[in-house]
């Protein structure tokens, strides 16, 4: 039975990426720092997150693959907060890699990263393409660098899967849009709502990322996403139609709204592929099945 490890499990990814790896037949050890984890199956769990997985413990548990959603958050401390936050991850990815290194294990280590590393642009954006990092991934982007250098330079596999907007029952879509629905009956919206939105269901976000895990991918940046883009405004308009809420400036709701979050919302990120082989075998949950998955989550 092969061994993997779980890093961020507890995380909107993480929770349902553990869904998916105990469908297969692994033995699954769960980094666990300040949340535990509540999973089906039996999961071993190790205590003190991603900084308790020292040499030894790697050449013990001896995993095939090492899936990392886990990003450090100060949230009480806000800009400073996500500055701090960086130069943690920047620390801690580097630990673990030396740490991987130093076991003399083989695996693959998978790590979820995101899109708004490179920044707004009419035209695609490619695994080749500079970065140029806006909202809070002018930050997270501190942490990605001993990764990605680790990918021309490590005997470690490193998968750098970008991914786009994820959707599901938390995260992002549960704080700007059902507490919203749910306090006001409104949504908000940036602007004229022209800008491109790239949206995966968080759970073909979670599949991806066991099917990115296969020995035939190797290491490189992998942008994941799904090719039926849209735009804010048929966003917002969908979202309207599932929960029959009303559409209303953002300003309205949120008149003191940090320049971060400006920045993700007003973002128009065009992002595509030059490694084509999985997506296009595979069969996407639409953004309409999201919506009503989430809307029966909130009915019941």
């Amino acid at each position: 039975m092969q061994s993997v490890i779980l890093i961020g499990g507890s995380g909107f990814l993480g929770k349902h990426l553990l869904n998916e790896l105990v469908k297969s037949n692994y033995k699954i050890y769960a980094t666990v720092n300040k949340t535990y984890i509540k999973g089906p199956g039996k999961l071993n769990i190790i205590r003190g997150g991603i900084n308790a997985l020292n040499s030894d413990i790697l050449k013990e548990i001896a995993p095939t693959k090492i899936f990392h959603c886990a990003r450090p958050t100060l949230p009480r401390l806000r800009k400073t907060g996500r500055v701090i936050s960086g130069y943690i991850a920047y620390f801690n990815n580097s630990r673990l890699l030396k740490n991987i290194e130093d076991s003399g294990i083989q695996t693959d280590l998978l790590f979820a990263s995101g899109s708004l590393a490179y920044g707004n642009s009419t035209k695609p954006h490619y695994e080749t393409s500079p970065i140029n990092p806006i909202s809070y991934s002018k930050q997270y982007i501190r942490g990605e660098k001993p990764l990605l250098k680790a990918i021309s330079s490590s005997s470690v596999n490193v998968k750098v899967l970008r991914f786009p907007w994820l959707i599901g029952n938390g995260s992002w879509f549960k704080w700007f849009y059902l507490k919203n629905i749910i306090e006001n009956n409104s949504i908000p919206l940036f602007g004229n709502g022209n800008n491109n939105m790239s949206i995966l269901s968080v759970i073909d976000a979670a599949r991806l990322m066991a099917l990115y895990s296969d020995n035939s991918v190797g290491s490189g940046i992998y942008n994941i996403l799904n090719p039926n883009s849209t735009y804010q405004k048929i966003f917002i308009e969908k979202v309207k139609g599932e929960f029959k809420c009303d559409i209303t400036d953002y300003k309205n709701i949120y008149p003191r709204l940090d320049t971060a979050t400006k920045e993700a919302f007003f973002s128009n990120i065009v992002v595509d592929t030059g490694m084509k082989k999985i997506l296009s075998r595979y069969n996407f949950i639409t953004l309409d099945q999201s919506l009503g998955d989430i809307g029966k989550q909130v009915i019941a």
